[in-house]
Parts: structure tokens; C-alpha cells; sequence
């Protein structure tokens, strides 16, 4: 089952997702050249990064206390 079912199909992650499927089925074929093998580890690490949780800006009257 395919990741990219689950969020909207025009999105970057979308996209970052078929890049990542893409390069995964040439290397399982074994027809992955050695820069698509490092092209598909930097994919990878920037889809960990927009997992990763962002940081909320502070609301309310906790945002002046310090």
C-alpha cells in the first residue's frame, strides 16, 4: 500500500513520495546508478524532516511570560 493514498495527491509530500517509490522499485530492480541511490537517501532525510512535528509559536497570555 502506497503512503501517498493517504494525503492529497498535488502536495509536495506528495510528490516527494513517488520520487522516493520511484527510485526504491529501480533499486530493487537493481538499475539504480550510484547518484540515484544518493539522490534517494537526500528524498528520504527530507521526508523525515516534514514529519518531524513543527514548533508552535506561543498563544495566548503564556506568549508574555517568560
Amino acid at each position: 500500500m502506497s503512503m501517498a493514498i493517504r494525503i492529497p495527491a498535488e502536495s509536495a509530500e506528495a510528490e516527494l513520495l513517488r520520487q522516493i517509490e520511484f527510485l526504491i522499485r529501480k533499486l530493487a530492480a537493481g538499475a539504480a546508478t550510484p547518484n540515484e541511490v544518493q539522490l534517494l537517501q537526500e528524498l528520504q532525510k527530507r521526508r523525515v524532516e516534514m514529519m518531524r512535528p513543527k514548533p508552535h509559536a506561543p498563544e495566548g497570555r503564556r506568549a508574555f511570560v517568560a
